[in-house]
This record gives C-alpha cells, sequence and structure tokens, in this order.
C-alpha cells in the first residue's frame, strides 16, 4: 500500500450531516478514523473531509419506507463509490449501513467495517411486520 492512500473511505447512502445531530455522529465517525478520510454520500459536501457526492439522493422519498435504502443500487451512485475507492486507494472501507455493501461488492483486499448505527430489521419490522417479505430480505 503506497503513503498516498487514504486510511479510511467512508461509504453513507444516507445523507448523515443534514441536522446537527447527524453532522456530529459524522464528525466523531471520520474524526476517529484518522485525518486521511474520504467520505462519500447523497448531495452535499462535508466541508472538513474530501467528500465524494453521489449524484441521486433516494432518500428524499420517504413512502411507507424510506427509498434511501436503495441508493447504492442506482448505477450512477455505485459509479462514484467505485470511482472514490479507486482514486484514494483506502486501507479500510467503513460502511454506515448494510445497504452500503452493492456499491462495495467485488472489491477484494480491502477490508470492510459496518458502523452500525441503526438496526434497521427493528425499523423495517415496525413499519411492515415482522414477517413481511421485506424484513426478512433485511
Amino acid at each position: 500500500m503506497s503513503d498516498s492512500a487514504l486510511s479510511a473511505a467512508v461509504l453513507s447512502c444516507w445523507n448523515l450531516n443534514i441536522t446537527f445531530a447527524r453532522e456530529r455522529r459524522v464528525r466523531a465517525l471520520l474524526e476517529s478514523l484518522g485525518e486521511r478520510v474520504a467520505y462519500c454520500q447523497p448531495s452535499e459536501n462535508y466541508s472538513s473531509f474530501p467528500t465524494f457526492v453521489l449524484p441521486r439522493d433516494l432518500g428524499r422519498r420517504k413512502i411507507v419506507i424510506n427509498w434511501g435504502l436503495f441508493t447504492m443500487l442506482w448505477p450512477p451512485n455505485r459509479s462514484v463509490v467505485r470511482r472514490m475507492i479507486r482514486e484514494v486507494r483506502p486501507r479500510v472501507i467503513v460502511l454506515t449501513s448494510i445497504w452500503d455493501y452493492p456499491a462495495v461488492k467485488g472489491f477484494g483486499g480491502i477490508p470492510l467495517v459496518l458502523d452500525a448505527h441503526n438496526c434497521e430489521f427493528i425499523a423495517v419490522a415496525e413499519r411492515c411486520g415482522e414477517k413481511s417479505l421485506f424484513a426478512r430480505l433485511v
């Protein structure tokens, strides 16, 4: 691994810095990873860290469920994530949700860490019922 590689890349299918409370949470995560961190999320740049902005935020549409779950399935968004990984060559990739995995699937050799800040199954089960197909998929 070259010295120019960043220590970590953090992926989020959600825009985590849109409110003060969320902004504090993501700042704590990024700062805990060190100075050489890149961040990838829908919309807004994160001013303190190199940010790769996803072109489509499916989380803006919230009918029954938060459609942001599918943000990383959108091909242009996956392209941005893959470009970020090629450019910054991180030593580790931190996923802020299980829903970020489709964008990094197939990038072997880079350790993945899940920062499970939200228990998706419980959230989905509360909305759709524990026995729903969607809850079982989660």
